[in-house]
């Protein structure tokens, strides 16, 4: 006869650490994060979590407070005050990281500009030099400098207007997972 596990043992697991050593680590894991069975409702409510913290972000961006997108937000999805708050804290959150990652976005673009086309200057120089005193050490890779030239060029461009559409743009742009969820 097989003997019952209590509800401790059943909450408590022992894990060997992933971290390769001398001598093995042993985690020990309590209470209920230990181990939790998959149920749907866990897997329904994650999507309508996403659904409301998408819409906040979209509201938060239009210009509405946390506190008035909480207040709202009970009325209209007809939840908590703690999952609301919890929405509208996350939606802030991910709200200001889009705010500094498109600040820094527009930082690293004007530097790889400014750098690049200082580069573009240096390189026509040589190859000025080069043409003018025409020798062939000095004339052995022109033709693949001219066409490096070009392309470094080119790339410039191609930034220079991702920067003016960045400039441009009053929203904040993020994808939230995959394909399924998006629809």
């Amino acid at each position: 006869m097989k003997r019952q596990k209590s509800l401790y043992q059943k909450l408590t697991r022992i894990s060997r650490s992933k971290q390769k050593s001398d001598k093995p680590v042993y985690q020990m894991f309590r209470g209920i994060e230990a181990k939790i069975d998959f149920h749907p409702f866990l897997e329904d409510w994650g999507n309508l979590y996403q659904s409301i913290l998408r819409s906040a972000l979209n509201d938060r961006q239009k210009g509405l407070s946390s506190s008035l997108l909480e207040k709202n937000y009970q009325k209209k999805f007809n939840i908590q005050w703690a999952w609301a708050d919890s929405i509208t804290t996350n939606a802030e959150g991910i709200y200001e990281q889009l705010k500094t990652a498109k600040e820094n976005r527009i930082e690293e673009l004007q530097v790889d500009i400014s750098s690049g086309w200082e580069k573009v200057g240096e390189i026509l120089e040589e190859l000025e030099w080069a043409l003018n005193n025409p020798t062939p050490e000095s004339l052995k890779n022109f033709e693949k400098e001219l066409l490096g030239l070009k392309s470094k060029i080119k790339r410039l461009n191609k930034k220079e207007k991702q920067l003016e559409r960045l400039l441009k743009a009053t929203r904040l742009h993020i994808c939230f997972g995959k394909k399924k969820l998006f629809k």
